[in-house]
């Protein structure tokens, strides 16, 4: 699976990128991080990232020049010397001001400037171009992508969560209690569940059971901020228990375990 790693501190022009780019290939992981530093771990497999393989390098990086921390050019040449990096095509999509004809560089691996007031298909054909000249050819094949759903009554909770696992390339789905849970899973087949245990309608302990009766090998982490019922979820089938606020690198490791297993509801 080719990776596309977007370098975007705005969530909502971020997550506008990685719709335009699922519709243009559903093939595609798209990893999200919001500043430089973010970048740099991801690419050099370091802090939260530090599971990834080196391997699994992105074949574009689609970057915004306005980050936090280190400037978008700044960033550029940090790329270039980190292993592994120094030809990854490079597609500036950014707001500023700054003259296109300045940023094209190819010497860089700037393959094209793409200001954020064109339209997304200005952004796909720059996309397209990179595609063709590194013969990664597009699909329109019906293939598995990765899916959680994020069952929490806390709305500080699904965001953590939410944006933790966007910056993976998963796609997310949210729900504030466990009466949708079921016709979720069917809907969007998703691969894991992260579920809270207490909700103020139907709790988690019950959604498990339901869960596990119809899909028993879908991976669940179920959410706790305290450790009453750990035992009784093990029991029911809970793949993991997380406690609150979350551990993301336990999170990570979660996602990572279940990664080459075809756990998708048919």
């Amino acid at each position: 699976m080719k990776t596309v790693l977007i370098i975007e501190d705005d969530f909502d022009d971020a997550y506008l990128t990685r719709c335009w780019l699922k519709d243009y290939d559903a093939r595609l992981a798209v990893t999200i991080v919001r500043d430089g530093l973010a970048a740099l771990e991801f690419l050099k497999c370091q802090g939260e990232f530090f599971l990834r393989k080196p391997c699994e390098a992105p074949f574009l990086i689609i970057l915004d020049l306005k980050l936090p921390y280190i400037s978008g050019m700044d960033l550029l040449n940090q790329i270039r010397r980190v292993e592994g990096m120094s030809e990854v095509p490079i597609i500036v999509y950014s707001g500023s001001d700054a003259d296109p004809d300045e940023h094209n560089k190819p010497e860089l691996g700037i393959y094209d400037f793409v200001r954020k007031s064109a339209s997304p298909d200005q952004l796909l054909n720059a996309i397209a171009k990179v595609s063709k000249l590194i013969n990664v050819e597009k699909t329109t094949d019906s293939l598995s992508l990765r899916k959680a759903l994020i069952v929490d009554d806390d709305p500080v909770v699904r965001a953590t969560a939410r944006e933790f696992l966007l910056r993976q390339g998963i796609e997310v789905f949210e729900a504030d209690d466990g009466n949708p849970v079921m016709d979720m899973i069917r809907k969007h087949k998703v691969d894991m569940v992260f579920l809270d245990i207490v909700m103020e309608h139907k709790e988690g302990i019950e959604t498990l059971t339901d869960i596990r009766h119809e899909y028993p090998d879908l991976p669940v982490a179920m959410m706790s901020i305290d450790n009453l019922y750990l035992n009784l979820c093990r029991q029911l089938g809970a793949d993991l228990i997380l406690q609150k606020p979350l551990d993301l690198n336990q999170v990570n490791e979660f996602i990572h375990r279940f990664n080459t297993t075809d756990n998708n509801p048919k």
